[in-house]
């Protein structure tokens, strides 16, 4: 099944190759590793010392960047939350975070903005895959594998408030929810792209080759000219009712219509909107008729007709070879 969503551009990470990457967090108080309180099974209470603590007086981080830089460097990555749970940025969703220790600041929004001051990719998620070796290879307990029996297939995403509704939906009083990110199309791709055994998670994953065809091109540039004022004018249509809607949900004056009560202008700028999208894709879906029928039709001469062609030449040579055949041997 072909996905609706776009696979992400990777060819950036092919072509930069050399990147930064940031492991960090209050496992660098004791300095030993990063998996400390698992592998010397430290209570939750002795760990806690560390989080009391923290208040790293000689973090730098547009030092670490303009050194990643110096290096040739052209992106870096950043644990924002390991495994002992313990968030880099101020999260809403829990009090094992940064805005409760020492330090207080943002470490993440910090290092985020040096990197980007000195230009580059900044990885929040990262796509893995192949064998992986044990993080614990002192261990020789009966059960312990020192490698992967078969290759990691995973979607590593720094941000783990990544569904939290404020990271991407704005709820309006009345129920409505209006997404302003993608983190809901993110998450049903990961899903699909990760979906069954590694030989089809390969083919899914590699680039995708088309060969067009030109008749077909010419089609989609005609019928695009034809519809694009139409579409043109759909689209600024809704994104004004997107700042009314933005407007309205923040309660600024003016917002709604004299005398309307908030509520019922707000639903009616939901229906409005709702119809402008429906406009949008009956335009979408009439530029894409033609299309479609004609690309159907190329397909079907190519791929069933020109081979049942060829296939019927080879059987009246055959025949006319076996006829000739007889006739001498006769």
């Amino acid at each position: 099944m072909t996905s609706r969503f776009k696979k992400p551009d990777s060819t950036w990470f092919v072509h930069d190759r050399f990147g930064m990457f940031i492991h960090w967090g209050l496992y660098a108080m004791p300095a030993r590793h990063e998996w400390i309180r698992s592998r010397e099974e430290i209570s939750i209470a002795d760990y806690q010392r560390y989080f009391d603590h923290f208040d790293p007086d000689l973090f730098d981080p547009k030092a670490w960047a303009r050194m990643a830089k110096l290096a040739g460097m052209k992106y870096f990555v950043i644990t924002t939350k390991h495994h002992d749970g313990f968030c880099l940025w101020p999260s809403a969703h829990t009090d094992y975070c940064i805005k409760n220790t020492p330090y207080q600041k943002d470490l993440l929004r910090d290092t985020v903005d040096a990197f980007r001051a000195e230009g580059g990719a900044r990885t929040m998620a990262a796509r893995v895959s192949g064998p992986i070796a044990t993080a614990f290879p002192q261990r020789s307990d009966a059960g312990h594998l020192a490698a992967s029996r078969s290759d990691l297939q995973a979607i590593v995403v720094a941000d783990t408030d990544l569904l939290a509704d404020p990271f991407w939906v704005n709820t309006a009083p009345g129920g409505f929810s209006e997404p302003f990110a993608n983190n809901g199309d993110l998450v049903y791709n990961a899903v699909e792209n990760l979906s069954g055994r590694a030989d089809l998670i390969a083919l899914r994953t590699r680039a995708v080759g088309t060969r067009p065809f030109h008749r077909v091109e010419a089609v989609r540039k005609v019928a695009e000219q034809q519809f694009l004022a139409t579409a043109q004018q759909l689209q600024q249509r809704l994104a004004e009712l997107e700042q009314k809607l933005t407007a309205l949900q923040r309660g600024e004056e003016g917002a709604a219509a004299p005398g309307a009560e908030p509520e019922a202008e707000l639903a009616r700028f939901q229906q409005e909107k709702a119809e402008v999208r429906l406009q949008l894709r009956d335009v979408q879906r009439q530029l894409n008729a033609d299309i479609e029928a004609l690309s159907m039709r190329l397909r079907l001469l190519n791929i069933v007709l020109v081979p049942l062609a060829v296939a019927l030449l080879f059987l009246i040579a055959g025949l006319w070879r076996l006829q000739r055949r007889r006739r001498v041997a006769s």
